[in-house]
């Protein structure tokens, strides 16, 4: 069960791998092409995570933190909270949580970053919007490209 990181290759396929094919472009670049025609084929194959990841905000000094709920809100906001059910943020808690399968994302990919703690590894969500979303996977692909030409 050999795996490695970026895109992924494994002698066996993982439960928790997903695959993204698109087939409709014609290599010929006919308008209309004949059923024989050859097919541009593109597919990137990615382990995916499902579990908890946190979106941590960039100015932790504009957030308070809710202990009990686990999340960080705006000082805007935080003003209409009781001051003894909040704290100041800091960077490991100024966070709001989210549930789903993840990504992981590689240098120079601009996606909404995601990340298990404030100085972790970095992960997209991959959810119906970010399946539909053309800019994520073009800088998905061009990270990826530019990581096989530098090793």
């Amino acid at each position: 069960e050999a795996m490695t990181s970026g895109l992924i290759s494994s002698t066996k396929p993982s439960p928790t791998s997903m695959t993204t094919t698109l087939r409709r472009m014609p290599t010929c670049g006919a308008a209309s092409p004949q059923p024989s025609a050859a097919y541009m084929v593109s597919a990137m194959s990615f382990s995916r995570l499902a579990s908890r990841r946190s979106y941590f905000y960039p100015n932790h000094k504009e957030y308070y933190y809710l202990p009990k709920e686990d999340i960080a809100v705006h000082k805007s906001l935080a003003t209409y909270v009781n001051p003894a059910f909040r704290e100041r943020a800091t960077a490991e808690n100024c966070y709001t949580r989210c549930s789903g399968s993840f990504f992981p994302l590689l240098p120079g990919c601009d996606a909404r970053v995601f990340k298990k703690s404030a100085g972790g590894e970095p992960y997209a969500l991959l959810d119906e919007n970010a399946l539909n979303d053309v800019p994520i996977w073009n800088s998905y692909l061009r990270a990826v490209l530019y990581k096989i030409r530098k090793s």
